[in-house]
């Protein structure tokens, strides 16, 4: 029908712009959306456009981005030093513990071992005191284990998640008296509770990956970091070098874009320094990351870690 319309269109005079207006508008009505995937206004790409131009949107030969100081000689330092606790975990029996974490468990597609391992490694260089976490489930019980097990009870938790099933599912009743769970999404908590946070405390994100109208990624980045104290350090989930997403997610239909306002964030930014980002270490450093990590040659997970300075 709307070829149709569209070739009728073509032969009369003065009708085309009109056809065209008729045409957003019925696209409108039909999906409600003014423009369709791939459109110059549309923030949602197209699929064939993507599989057409993979050599230039997945390059893997960039060494550095300007404007963002990866600070490589940091960054290897840092790893270094978290090797040994790579080691220790290792030989925690999880389950003879009795931990709540289960990197194997069915409903477990979220917090991989791979990434409990340099969450773990985290935890114990740095001892936070306290820690926000905002997308709350299977990294929340990794970390409730790591202090129950070796911060001795010290760390103080708030979990910010609207939708806490799978949560509450891993929690124990012992947890309710150590820890807070604010059922909200983070827009609506006040920014105040960000302010107690202190130097080596974790503001630990994992949320939607979405920058849109009122998102948790926008209040995060323009309300809540720049009220971090001096020291505290801030995780980013799903983050991978050089700040784009694979190909996958993208045939999936994950188009997030948190990815890409990190990356302007950190562009000619002093506020904020880079001090962990396996993705980039485990591309850019490969031997290094190979040698120390044999078991998990493709990196640790996606995690960006950044401090406040």
């Amino acid at each position: 029908m709307l070829s149709t319309i569209k070739n009728w269109a073509r032969r009369v005079p003065g009708l085309r712009a009109a056809t065209v207006d008729l045409l957003r508008l019925w696209s409108v009505i039909t999906t409600r959306e003014l423009f369709p995937p791939g459109h110059f206004h549309s923030p949602t790409p197209d699929q064939k456009w993507i599989r057409n131009n993979r050599p230039r949107l997945f390059s893997q030969q960039i060494d550095a981005i300007p404007g963002v100081d990866l600070r490589d000689r940091e960054q290897l330092q840092l790893f270094e030093e978290l090797v040994d606790l790579f080691g220790e975990f290792e030989t925690v029996d999880m389950q003879a513990d009795g931990w709540r974490y289960v990197p194997d468990a069915p409903s477990n597609d979220f917090f991989a071992l791979n990434c409990a391992f340099l969450l773990y490694a985290m935890l114990r260089r740095f001892r936070p005191r306290r820690i926000h976490e905002v997308g709350s489930g299977f990294s929340s019980a990794l970390m409730l284990d790591v202090d129950q097990c070796f911060l001795d009870r010290q760390t103080q938790f708030t979990f910010i998640e609207p939708y806490p099933a799978r949560l509450e599912s891993l929690l124990r009743g012992e947890d309710a008296k150590r820890c807070r769970i604010l059922k909200m999404p983070v827009q609506d908590v006040e920014l105040q509770e960000f302010t107690a946070l202190e130097e080596n405390d974790f503001l630990f994100v994992d949320s939607s990956h979405v920058s849109k109208i009122g998102s948790d990624v926008n209040v995060l980045l323009f309300d809540v970091l720049p009220l971090l104290n001096p020291g505290v350090l801030v995780h980013f989930h799903d983050i991978h070098w050089p700040f784009e997403y694979s190909e996958s997610f993208l045939m999936e239909g994950r188009y997030w874009n948190e990815s890409y306002m990190l990356r302007a964030f950190l562009q000619y930014n002093n506020a904020f320094e880079v001090i962990m980002f396996d993705d980039y270490l485990a591309q850019r450093h490969a031997t290094t990351f190979q040698r120390s990590l044999p078991a998990f040659p493709g990196g640790l997970g996606g995690s960006l870690w950044l401090r406040r300075v």
